[in-house]
């Protein structure tokens, strides 16, 4: 039909489903054909849009210096054509952008500005977020109180409109917060609660396991905090369990999106009853590890389900050699591979 303005749309658009789906690289190539196109047709507000879009692209590549200059644009363009909601996207996005760069008071100043237009529009979604990121920038300097308060606005705007993906990620931001404030219950009901509104969060996805397996990048921290906070709190068996269950999890993503299996033990994300059965059914020790930054967690536990808690640690040789050597393990140590693929080098880093 030749039409340019629908064809540039139709690139947005798929532009935003592979972001979505965590590929940056193919979003944008479909952004960079969007924005071409609204040039072409002197679409001045398509142009701004694709600026976004693609900003927000480059900011998850890690491509600060293109993530400003495309937010600039579109913070230029909005301004032109008195778009006071797109003007606040892109101060939003220049904030996200200089955190990342550490100029913190940029960035303050920035989501300062997203706040206010947000409260102008009447848009209570960017406000809940402005308020999330200027929390965020606020726990890098050390501001703690501020933290918690501005994380209170963006959970209380998030519930208000309904936004469980948004809820759950100011619980576990409030949670990392009590965690590092040593506010070890407070913590650990945050990241509880963030688990529980996230899987519902994620439920609603339904069939779209790519999507989920993107969406459970994020929440794969709010375990560690969990399980972090439940061994500050002496709960050794508990955190165990937090670890198991993040695990499980991530491993039926993985076998219905690689393998497209549907049928899977009804037990695999039980994992108290798992444990349990492993404690009781050999009568060897039986260790569970997880590698979180430089630190091994070792649980063992032996038939009578007790546990024995070490941790480790490690300096820059690799993870299964130190492992191995702390431990005293020969040749034939056997470890479970959760991979789903051959072993490679850095598998275990």
């Amino acid at each position: 039909m030749d039409d340019r303005a629908g064809e540039g749309r139709a690139y947005g658009n798929l532009g935003n489903v592979y972001q979505t789906l965590g590929k940056f690289h193919e979003a944008i190539e479909y952004h960079s054909e969007s924005l071409s196109i609204a040039k072409e047709v002197g679409d001045r507000a398509s142009e701004g849009s694709a600026c976004c879009n693609l900003g927000k692209a480059f900011l998850s590549l890690r491509k600060i210096e293109d993530a400003i200059e495309h937010h600039s644009q579109h913070l230029s363009i909005a301004k032109e054509v008195g778009d006071r909601a797109g003007e606040g996207k892109a101060y939003g996005g220049l904030g996200e952008a200089y955190h990342n760069l550490g100029k913190f008071q940029e960035a303050i100043e920035s989501h300062c500005q997203h706040l206010s237009i947000a409260k102008e529009v009447g848009d209570r979604a960017s406000e809940g977020r402005a308020y999330g990121n200027l929390s965020i920038v606020y726990k890098r300097l050390g501001k703690f109180q501020e933290a918690i308060e501005y994380h209170g606005q963006n959970l209380s705007i998030a519930k208000e409109v309904g936004d469980r993906y948004g809820e759950g990620v100011a619980y576990s931001h409030l949670g990392k917060v009590y965690l590092h404030l040593k506010k070890l219950q407070e913590a650990k009901e945050c990241f509880k609660s963030s688990l529980q509104v996230l899987d519902i969060a994620r439920a609603s996805l339904k069939s779209e396991d790519a999507l989920k397996i993107s969406f459970r990048n994020f929440y794969s921290g709010t375990y560690n905090g969990l399980w972090s906070t439940l061994l500050l709190l002496d709960r050794t068996d508990e955190a165990l369990c937090a670890v198991e269950q993040g695990r499980a999890q991530a491993l039926v993503d993985g076998l219905k999106i690689k393998y497209g299996l549907t049928a899977l033990p009804s037990g695999l994300l039980k994992p108290t009853e798992t444990i349990s059965y492993i404690s009781n059914a050999f009568s060897t020790q039986t260790v569970f590890l997880v590698v979180q930054n430089n630190t091994i967690v070792f649980w063992v536990t032996n038939k009578e389900r007790k546990f024995e808690l070490r941790i480790i640690k490690i300096d820059g040789r690799s993870v299964l050699e130190t492992t191995l050597r702390k431990i005293g393990a020969g040749v034939g140590v056997r470890c479970e591979n959760r991979s789903l693929d051959e072993p490679t080098d850095d598998s275990w880093k």
